[in-house]
């Protein structure tokens, strides 16, 4: 499970990586199909989903660097944040349960797989070992 858990940890943070780069241009191309679609003056409808928008992006920056770093230095909350940056993942793939044709399963079926991956990783605490055992050799310079 540790192996399984510093993979995931590096694939959250070139998923970060990934996202920062292309970030710009998904919102550069939901505000051509804005245009497109002759929008002289935004809704509520429209304003909501732009601000739902850019909440999810703004929460998958931060759960998949607070991810990475956290697995990274093997903290307690590491846990917490890998399962917080699956969820995401999955979150991202929900269009596969939405219409699931062959040309989602490409980016989607990936996402899903990291998310699925992800939880098994992260879903079990993993025990530090017991100090309890065998008692410290008696040292001869005692």
């Amino acid at each position: 499970m540790r192996v399984l858990r510093a993979i995931m940890g590096w694939v959250y943070g070139i998923s970060f990586l990934l996202l920062l780069i292309g970030s710009p241009q998904v919102v550069l191309a939901i505000a051509k199909v804005l245009k497109d679609h002759q929008y002289t003056s935004w809704s509520f409808k429209t304003w909501l989903v732009a601000l739902t928008f850019v909440s999810i992006l703004f929460a998958a920056y931060i759960a998949f660097v607070v991810a990475w770093w956290t697995n990274w230095r093997r903290t307690r909350s590491a846990r917490g944040w890998g399962i917080a940056a699956s969820l995401i993942f999955v979150l991202l793939s929900i269009e596969i349960l939405i219409e699931p044709t062959v040309s989602t399963w490409g980016v989607s079926g990936f996402e899903l797989a990291m998310g699925g991956m992800g939880l098994i990783a992260f879903w079990r605490r993993i025990e530090a070992p017991s100090t309890t055992g065998d008692p410290k050799p008696e040292s001869k310079f005692n």
